[in-house]
């Protein structure tokens, strides 16, 4: 494409060189161009990409587009007022705005998106769609999977990931949205059918400071993107189960589609479309629920358990809902979904106690996971280990560590990913949310490596050990350097030396 078309309408402060070049990939990142590439130098937290102009000439840069007065007789250079702004123009013209040709979901929330789209990625295949998914364990279509980098990618890489999807035959594309995204423009130039929020709990007060800043940054997704959004049927789905989702749905305008567990829930307009469930049966090998839809109503099986992944399941029966599947094919979607990397995932093993790994890295996700497993009624206690991560919101560290002494009989605290905190600083902030006595079962192991086998060693065979706030992710963190840690890995090896096999 050449430089003065995807140029077209943007504003420039000066230009050196001829704009009739032709580019054939566009980067932010020095290391990623090839011959005939534009670079586009991003000022960041703790790096600024002007500094790597020279290392994207050496790679075959032709033209840099730039904040800075800055000259170079060999290439063409465009200044700009703020390089961030543009990059999602030109992404959106360069690979030429994807997401009109594709149906795109977008899911936001505290809790919940990771389960939701991989409920909804099965019920589209069960109707015979082909549906790619953008998300934090990972992107993927068909068999092919990505490493996930960002939960929501920067717009450039997110542009260049929806054109590849559209180019291999995606149907549709299903995203999990983060505040930071929504906050840093990621997702600008998307065109989304659907945005769909969960919860909002508490997390990240480090980046956004208070609460009503992190609402504003999700509610972003409904009264800009999706406003803005040349999708036509557009609609916003809200579980209004939360108290934010409430707050939301009389705040945003257009068609809406809304979730309750309550089976007395009621929206506020007569033209709303209301899904509603409530548990029936469930024990550690799945879920019998009764939804009702404006449709249809009926029993649903499901491998997942826990009253949160219901609301779930509603918030990905609403989008299916939305698009026209059957009820046939929205159950059968649900029921052969056998379980989700690292959300309340069973270790397997005939041996030992019950284990559980689970991202859960909130008080309230905590919380909500440890509830699913007391409504498990297990035979013997439960056993909980987690830590918090390091370089992070730090208000949440006791409020974790409450909720895990409250719902379980034991605890272990630990370390999460530290990054560049010390692990001990970290427990001791977990520690002011405790009560600690002789008789408080409170166990403190800095090696999460120890602390799991000491847990798993520690149960009955008709205990419950969880797992908590690591879930899918095979990496620890420790200062800036990642190391290979799975808590699922470890928690087989542990079982696989247990001495006595599970009663029945």
């Amino acid at each position: 494409m050449k430089l003065e078309h995807l140029l077209e309408g943007i504003p420039t402060q000066d230009t050196q060189g001829s704009l009739a070049l032709d580019i054939s990939n566009i980067h932010y990142d020095s290391r990623l161009i090839k011959p005939g590439g534009l670079f586009v130098p991003l000022q960041g937290e703790h790096e600024d990409g002007h500094a790597f102009i020279g290392q994207a000439i050496e790679n075959g840069a032709v033209a840099v587009l730039t904040q800075l007065n800055f000259k170079d007789e060999k290439l063409t250079v465009v200044q700009v007022e703020n390089t961030k702004n543009i990059l999602s123009k030109l992404a959106c013209r360069f690979y030429d705005n994807p997401s009109l040709k594709i149906p795109v979901i977008g899911v936001t929330g505290t809790n919940g998106k990771t389960t939701i789209t991989y409920l909804i990625e099965s019920i589209l295949k069960e109707n015979g769609s082909q549906p790619a998914v953008i998300g934090t364990v990972n992107y993927r279509y068909g068999n092919k999977t990505w490493n996930a980098t960002h939960t929501t990618p920067q717009t450039l890489d997110l542009q260049r990931l929806l054109a590849q999807f559209v180019e291999m035959g995606a149907t549709h594309a299903i995203m999990e949205v983060s505040s930071h995204a929504l906050l840093q423009g990621r997702v600008e130039g998307v065109h989304f059918d659907v945005a769909l929020f969960t919860n909002l709990t508490r997390d990240h007060l480090d980046y956004h400071k208070t609460f009503e800043e992190y609402f504003e940054a999700k509610k972003s997704f409904f009264s800009y993107y999706l406003k803005n959004s040349k999708k036509k049927n557009r609609a916003s789905i809200i579980n209004v189960d939360d108290e934010y989702g409430k707050k939301l749905q009389l705040e945003v305008s257009g068609n809406q589609l809304i979730y309750t567990l309550s089976l007395e829930g009621r929206g506020k307009g007569e033209g709303e479309k209301i899904f509603q469930a409530h548990i029936r049966e469930m024990n550690v090998c799945g879920t019998k629920a009764f939804i009702k839809t404006p449709q249809w109503s009926g029993e649903i099986k499901t491998n997942l358990v826990g009253e949160y992944n219901l609301s779930n399941i509603l918030a990905a029966t609403s989008v299916a809902f939305h698009f026209n599947i059957s009820q046939e094919k929205i159950l059968k979607g649900i029921e052969h979904l056998k379980n989700i990397p690292g959300r309340l995932e069973k270790v397997e093993s005939t041996k030992g106690p019950q284990v559980f790994v689970d991202y859960a890295h909130t008080d309230d996700a905590l919380k909500n996971v440890l509830k699913a497993l007391h409504d498990l009624k297990p035979k013997g206690r439960i056993i909980t280990v987690f830590g918090c991560g390091g370089d992070r919101d730090k208000t949440k560290r006791p409020l974790m560590g409450t909720v895990a002494q409250e719902n379980s009989t034991l605890i272990v605290v630990t370390s999460d990913n530290p990054r560049t905190e010390d692990p001990v600083s970290i427990i001791e902030d977990i520690k002011k949310g405790l009560i600690l006595s002789a008789a408080s079962s409170v166990i403190i192991e800095v090696d999460r490596e120890k602390a799991i086998h000491k847990a798993i060693s520690l149960a009955k065979p008709e205990d419950i050990v969880l797992i908590a706030g690591k879930g899918h992710e095979d990496y620890q963190i420790l200062g800036t350097h990642k190391i290979h840690f799975d808590d699922r890995e470890k928690a087989l090896e542990c079982l696989n030396v247990y001495r006595e096999k599970r009663p029945c």
